[in-house]
């Protein structure tokens, strides 16, 4: 992941308290996955851009 310039994470969150992570490289290349078995994240889904060093919402970019 360190040689990406740029990445899309993306948290998503499901019933049952649990949610799954995902970065790509921004060409839909799927560079890590996470799953997560617990979370009481009060979305059904978040996206950022990280590039640069920099993570921001996809409304900042």
């Amino acid at each position: 992941m360190r040689g990406e310039e740029f990445q899309l994470w993306k948290l998503t969150a499901r019933a049952g308290f649990s949610a799954t992570v995902v970065c790509d490289d921004a060409n839909n290349n799927i560079i890590y996955t996470m799953e997560i078995e617990y979370t009481d994240f009060p979305l059904n889904e978040i996206k950022f851009d990280f590039a640069n060093n920099v993570i921001l919402l996809l409304s900042e970019y």
